[in-house]
């Protein structure tokens, strides 16, 4: 699989050269290199891997390399092979040969000598990562664990180290719209039910056959959360105001039974195109795409009876699915957030008609971001009245975490 790794190792040093996520450069390169299905599903978990296990790897790279000089390329040569050496288990004249070809011929030495002492180190490198701090450990930034640990305290912080730094798994919503859907699922062996979430399984695999034909939706437990606190009913008018990539909309759509009205919105033109692709798929009829920035702008729509606003957030609630988002986190990174958010309840908040609701919502675990801004904004906004808060916490409710406000608009 060279030309995995190869792929594997271009979006690493593209991603330390840029903001763009490690997703989107693993599917931009991997259309660009004509990957197949295995090579493409190879580099997917060398470079997410890495990325999970960053700061543990640049520690085992460093006290290996002794005075040994290493540029970004050698670098991120060794992440890729040290990687497959301990964690995958690949066999170790591959990982460590292939990797070595990664890098410029003067700085092959250093990588073949580092790599080959850590395959007759290895026990002793995976025995070791129990003593470590646990910025290491669990390679996260030490300010994150640190804001956890006065939140939370210092037992459900490294529960939620964890979990944040475990492969996440897939997890599949049935499309109760189509008729069948849900029993196809069920029959399914490769399909776990998830209990207390009916329509909800885990699958070993993206099942690409059910997504293509509408089957079901790939979608946490944890996203139901803020539709089902909303509970738009048949007929209604509702707004999806930051919808892409469309699972909330998708499951509003089935609890309104495809009856009434969907404003689905997103900033991003290319965004809505996906979030129009993924509805159509999944026979949502009663939804209309169109583009909306609202922390800028109040397009000039009719009332809502409900709105869902599920913001753009810091994501700290899905480390484990959106694994790179804690290397793009800074101190103080909630203001910046919330300013945000604000802003876009903010312009939102008007549409709501007298007596109608509107949801908040993220997947953060950060209380600025979360409880805090609501209310911050219920005492600027006395017409609002707050009904009900829903959370989801890793650590304690095993699945993402996600946090869900309904706020009724009062009529006098």
């Amino acid at each position: 699989m060279a030309s995995a790794r190869q792929t594997a190792f271009e979006v690493l040093q593209r991603w330390e050269e840029s903001s763009t996520y490690a997703e989107e450069l693993i599917a931009q390169q991997s259309l660009n290199r004509q990957l197949s299905t295995a090579d493409r599903g190879f580099t997917n978990a060398l470079v997410l891997g890495v990325l999970r296990n960053l700061s543990l790897l640049d520690h085992w790279i460093n006290s290996m390399r002794g005075r040994g000089k290493l540029n970004n390329d050698a670098r991120n040569a060794l992440r890729l092979g040290l990687y497959q050496i301990v964690f995958m288990r690949v066999p170790d004249h591959a990982a460590v040969n292939e990797s070595v070809q990664l890098v410029r011929k003067h700085a092959r030495p250093v990588v073949n000598a580092i790599l080959r002492r850590s395959t007759r180190e290895r026990e002793s490198l995976l025995a070791g990562i129990d003593s470590l701090p646990p910025e290491l450990r669990f390679s996260m930034p030490d300010f994150l664990i640190e804001k956890w640990r006065s939140q939370f305290g210092a037992e459900a912080t490294s529960a939620l180290c964890e979990w944040s730094s475990r492969p996440a798994e897939i997890i599949v919503r049935a499309n109760r719209l189509l008729a069948g859907a849900l029993e196809t699922i069920e029959s399914s062996p490769d399909a776990d039910p998830i209990p207390g979430s009916p329509e909800f399984f885990r699958v070993q695999q993206i099942p690409l056959a059910w997504i293509d034909e509408g089957i079901a939706y790939v979608q946490d437990p944890a996203t139901a959360i803020a539709p089902s606190l909303l509970s738009p009913a048949p007929g209604q008018r509702v707004l999806d105001a930051c919808a892409a990539p469309g699972g909330k909309t998708a499951l509003m759509a089935e609890m309104m039974g495809n009856q009434g009205c969907i404003v689905a919105t997103d900033r991003s033109p290319k965004r809505c195109r996906t979030l129009r692709e993924n509805l159509q798929r999944m026979g949502i009829s009663c939804a209309e795409v169109t583009t909306a920035d609202w922390g800028n702008e109040t397009p000039d729509l009719e009332p809502f009876d409900a709105i869902l606003l599920d913001v753009p957030c810091s994501n700290t609630g899905v480390l484990r699915r959106r694994v790179d988002v804690r290397w793009r986190l800074y101190e103080n990174f909630t203001a910046h957030m919330a300013s945000q958010q604000r802003a876009i309840l903010d312009s939102t908040a008007p549409l709501v008609r007298p007596g109608g609701a509107l949801v908040y919502s993220t997947c953060s675990i950060e209380p600025e971001e979360n409880a805090q801004l609501v209310a911050a904004f219920l005492t600027d906004h006395p017409e609002f009245q707050l009904e009900e808060c829903v959370d989801s916490l890793p650590q304690r409710d095993s699945q993402d975490g996600a946090f869900a406000a309904r706020l009724r608009r009062l009529t006098s």
